[in-house]
């Protein structure tokens, strides 16, 4: 029960922190967004890893670092993404991508695929797909937008797998050495000077970046208690889902709404999601 509420908690958190980080980095340079969001999240982490001192291994914090650094490298791909293109295509690519990857990971690794999970796989990557598809009217560079969704993917799955490597009782650390690894990513990317804003803006900006950073966190906590407390291929199902949320999310956030054929696609991987409850 624990896995499965911390999975559908990272779907959901993923969701509020892919669209509030687009948002910021419309007002204001990726770069800085990307410095603040991490610099939070890490003092989030470093507050759990002060209260969980007793449990710190230093080859679980090596590990957490290094996924740390494959997701930083990910996450202004994905800022870019989610700024520039529409976010009806940008996430279900997003989402496909890191799905496909981990479960193909976790099949390697010897964990079973029933026809059932893989019928439930299918049905949520085309639920994905229906539920993020963008109108034909509109105009974007969909082959560029296509090659960073891309990239900043297999960054994320660089994250995600890596994160199973973590030994048992030792998510903080973990997970704080992730954090690490994401913040100096952050540190080498070097700022540009950006036109002054006006008062609102800014204060929108900081609303946005706080509140991706709280739900990145968030999210990066509810998948280690995820993996730790379920099979890694219905975890990753799960997270195939994201995009259904993300672009719920973006109807009041970035005023973009879904068409009848996007609402399909919700009600196909809904029902995705219950053949992996019963499986």
């Amino acid at each position: 029960m624990v896995g499965y509420a911390a999975s559908f908690t990272n779907v959901i958190a993923v969701a509020i922190a892919n669209v509030c980080a687009g948002r910021a980095t419309q007002i204001r340079d990726w770069r800085i967004t990307f410095r603040f969001t991490s610099a939070i999240a890490l003092v989030f982490a470093l507050t759990m890893a002060i209260l969980d001192s007793a449990s710190f291994q230093n080859k679980s914090f090596i590990v957490g670092v290094l996924a740390g650094i494959s997701g930083g490298l990910g996450i202004p791909l994905a800022y870019k993404a989610f700024a520039n293109g529409p976010i009806a295509y940008v996430s279900p690519l997003l989402s496909v991508v890191q799905t496909s990857v981990i479960v193909l990971f976790a099949t390697f690794m010897g964990e079973s695929l029933t026809v059932i999970l893989f019928l439930a796989f299918v049905l949520g990557i085309i639920g994905v797909y229906l539920a993020g598809k963008p109108k034909t009217s509109e105009k974007f560079d969909l082959l560029k937008i296509s090659g960073i969704t891309i990239l900043a993917a297999l960054f994320f799955s660089g994250f995600a797998i890596g994160m199973t490597q973590i030994e048992e009782g030792q998510s903080i650390t973990g997970l704080t050495g992730a954090r690490i690894g994401v913040f100096m990513v952050a540190l080498a990317m070097i700022p540009v000077k950006s036109a002054s804003h006006s008062p609102r803006p800014q204060k929108l900006w900081l609303i946005f970046s706080f509140l991706s950073a709280l739900t990145e966190f968030v999210a990066n906590y509810s998948y280690v208690l995820a993996i730790a407390n379920l099979d890694l291929v219905k975890v990753g199902i799960i997270m195939s889902t994201s995009s259904i949320f993300t672009t719920l999310v973006a109807i009041p956030i970035l005023k973009q709404k879904p068409r009848l054929l996007n609402w399909l696609g919700v009600i196909v991987a809904t029902f995705s999601l219950v053949l992996v409850a019963i499986s």
